[in-house]
């Protein structure tokens, strides 16, 4: 083999490897890319799951409570399958602001779904103790305890959210700072949705409670 042929082989296996870095390397991005997007978009959903299904279900369990009643339902815990799966391949990509922002964010996101499984839980319990489902008495205290702090919970997650889909570059919170200031408002807020809840609750027969369809609410919405 001449040197000329030598350096043409060497050039090539170099060029091989080079070109194969590259491939490698755009395959990671495109993949780092893929996996930032498919986390943003699961924080969407753990906000509209938040302010709707989770927030809904839990209200009404408080209105029956309100009346000493006891509901058999458990909400479904929030799906963050994407975050759990994948977040360690996804972290290098984000910045300390980021991090912190879906970090505090899942955090309550599993502290909520810990307070469902307690929920079911007290619930099983309470169900054992009191067969009828229809009055729970003097421990009605204790899961009203249990349901306020859920919906606590929910309220902080839909916070997080909302901050993370508006701010997504920057979306963490420092003490006393016009987001800190916000939170607090939002807890206060929270506290009296929850007072009106309660109050609402009142004026509402228990047996009401019961009934699975109500056409009066869906009267302006048309049949499929």
């Amino acid at each position: 083999m001449t040197l000329a042929q030598f350096f043409t082989v060497v050039g090539s296996a170099l060029a091989g490897w080079l070109l194969a870095q590259i491939t490698d390397g755009a395959k990671e991005l495109h993949r780092g890319r893929k996996l930032r997007r498919a986390i943003s978009e699961e924080v969407v959903s753990i906000h509209e799951q938040a302010s709707q299904r989770m927030w809904l279900a839990l209200a009404r369990d408080l209105q029956i409570c309100v009346h000493e009643g006891l509901s058999s339902a458990v909400p479904l815990p929030l799906n963050n399958q994407i975050y759990r799966t994948h977040y360690a391949e996804v972290a290098l990509h984000l910045n300390v602001y980021q991090r912190s922002g879906l970090e505090i964010l899942h955090q309550q996101v599993d502290a909520l779904n810990e307070q469902i499984r307690e929920l079911g839980q007290l619930k099983a319990m309470l169900f054992r103790r009191h067969s009828d489902g229809k009055k729970i008495a003097g421990r009605a205290r204790r899961l009203k305890g249990s349901l306020h702090a859920a919906l606590y919970s929910v309220a902080a997650i839909r916070f997080y959210a909302h901050r993370y889909i508006d701010h997504p570059l920057m979306p963490h919170m420092t003490p006393n700072s016009p987001e800190h200031k916000a939170y607090l408002k939002m807890l206060q807020a929270t506290e009296d949705e929850i007072s009106d809840i309660e109050e609402k609750a009142k004026t509402v027969e228990r047996a009401q409670f019961d009934v699975i369809y109500n056409a009066e609410m869906f009267k302006d919405v048309p049949d499929e």
